[in-house]
């Protein structure tokens, strides 16, 4: 489900995102060099967890159809990176555990949406992120921080480390469940508005595809997923298992979820 590529050359550090990313031309394993957005354990607030948590989620919305970057395993040596070409990167590698978690470089022609952006022949898909967001409990796709891309033809979605974040608070005040009446409010203002919030606002959304997909997430999937996540990030197990438990129960409050999603665009 994760294919594993090996890093062969540093290109650059990524200029946007906190975790500092860094584009590395990777081979995989049939000899195919590709360009892979490389996210380092020493990089994120949440170190592997992060990575797991993006592992974990690319892979679930790869299966809903959903138009994620495909995600990989990336082993880099640290030798790899001259210290002397980035001093940062180079920091990174070795400080992070091994395996990275990548993301295949969308191909040219993406570029970043802003709110607002005339995407109406796209309403169908920003209608089934929107939804994803609100299941995975990702408040990071905002105006401010889209984390998502358009080439006129379709929308990419990437940067999923900062969702689940509030398991231990689930049901709680502080962290609702999404298919709690009132909870996805935030995703509608201030700050929190979601990036594609203003296209889909007073539109009669459909998601008939969406839960069609969602059926297909068994629990055997849900373990394949689990099984997936490399042993060297056994510092996320314990989060891992409680957000595969809170997919499983997700799975039967679906139309409850869709229900307060239309509410808040309503």
């Amino acid at each position: 489900m994760l294919a594993t590529v090996t890093a062969v050359r540093f290109d650059h550090l990524l200029t946007t995102g906190r975790t500092t990313p860094a584009l590395l031309s990777c081979v995989r394993q049939d000899g195919i060099e590709i360009e892979v957005v490389t996210k380092f354990s020493a990089g994120c607030d949440r170190g592997a967890t992060a990575l797991a948590i993006e592992a974990l989620l690319a892979m679930l919305a790869a299966d809903l159809g959903l138009p994620v970057p495909e995600p990989v395993l990336v082993d880099v040596d640290p030798d790899v990176i001259d210290p002397t070409v980035s001093a940062r990167a180079s920091e990174l590698a070795r400080k992070s555990v091994r395996p990275s978690f990548g993301s295949v470089l969308l191909p040219p022609g993406f570029s970043a949406v802003a709110s607002g952006k005339r995407l109406d022949d796209l309403v169908v898909q920003a209608a089934e992120i929107f939804a994803f967001d609100a299941m995975i409990l990702n408040p990071d796709r905002r105006v401010d921080k889209p984390n998502c891309e358009c080439d006129g033809r379709s929308l990419a979605i990437f940067d999923h480390e900062a969702a689940m974040a509030g398991l231990d608070a689930l049901g709680s005040m502080f962290q609702p469940y999404p298919w709690v009446t009132g909870s996805l409010s935030p995703m509608g203002l201030g700050p929190g508005q979601h990036v594609l919030f203003t296209l889909l606002r007073g539109k009669d959304v459909q998601f008939d595809r969406l839960v069609a997909a969602w059926a297909t997430v068994t629990d055997t999937r849900l373990s394949d997923y689990r099984n997936a996540l490399p042993d060297t990030w056994g510092s996320a197990n314990s989060v891992i298992d409680q957000a595969v438990e809170y997919l499983a129960e997700l799975r039967h409050h679906i139309p409850a979820v869709l229900d307060e999603i239309r509410r808040v665009l309503r």
